[in-house]
């Protein structure tokens, strides 16, 4: 549904690269931006750029398609359309009501598509985020059932990275920060462009009382994706690790 088109061109001692990502139903532009670089420095440079349009990329997609599947109703949506309206519902509402109805559309999602990884992975989620929510009325039933999720999906996919990603995630919120960090860097060692793995692995850091190293992480995911859906999260994590630096001025 999308085609992503761009060009290099000399300006000078300098080359401008540009991209731009285009929706093919439309012709609508979804994103685009432009990279300048000096001559001399371009093969130095490669790796960096290609970092910066493949997670400028990923996030532009995710926005881009959220937007799609919020124009349909959930039942008319297959079990990976029901996991993206379920991540809109949660990145950009985040009250207790609205993880709960995100949780009813990735256990549709797990039902309708019993092979589908990265239903249950997202349905750990939201059974960890209960308890962090308030909407628990048993702590330890949710994050055992949390752990049991994150382990039924990884099962169906163990080297998926956004698997990985949100078990990570899930690991973290039920209280097992080591298991989170370790199933978050698993991610981001299969894809280090996995934005909300390195968010994750922020996160788990946190919890595991390294907020330095969390710092570093939620800096990378803001330097390379300062527009993702999930950037909120980012600066929360970010006021925590300077918290607890004891940098209460940032």
């Amino acid at each position: 549904r999308y085609v992503v088109e761009g060009s290099i061109r000399p300006i000078g001692e300098r080359l401008r690269i540009t991209a731009q990502l285009i929706e093919t139903a439309t012709g609508a532009h979804v994103w685009a931006d432009k990279i300048d670089r000096p001559v001399a420095e371009i093969f130095a440079v490669m790796d960096e750029v290609v970092d910066e349009i493949i997670s400028a990329l990923c996030s532009s997609l995710g926005v881009a398609e959220a937007a799609r599947a919020g124009r349909q109703r959930p039942e008319n949506l297959q079990a990976w359309a029901l996991c993206v309206q379920a991540e809109v519902l949660w990145n950009t509402q985040a009250t207790p009501k609205a993880i709960l109805e995100a949780e009813k559309l990735a256990r549709r999602a797990a039902e309708i598509e019993p092979g589908y990884a990265a239903g249950w992975a997202l349905l750990a989620c939201f059974a960890a985020m209960r308890i962090t929510y308030g909407t628990s009325i048993d702590l330890v039933r949710d994050s055992a059932e949390a752990l049991s999720l994150a382990r039924k999906a990884l099962d169906l996919a163990p080297n998926d990275p956004v698997v990985l990603g949100c078990c990570g995630y899930a690991a973290c919120f039920a209280g097992q920060a080591a298991q989170g960090v370790e199933w978050a860097q698993r991610s981001l060692a299969l894809n280090p462009n996995n934005n909300f793995s390195r968010q994750s692995y922020a996160f788990g850091l946190l919890n595991l009382g390294r907020p330095g190293e969390a710092l570093a992480q939620v800096e990378l995911f803001l330097r390379r994706s300062p527009k993702d859906p999930y950037v909120g999260f980012a600066y929360i994590y970010q006021s925590y690790g300077h918290l607890a630096l004891g940098d209460a001025a940032k």
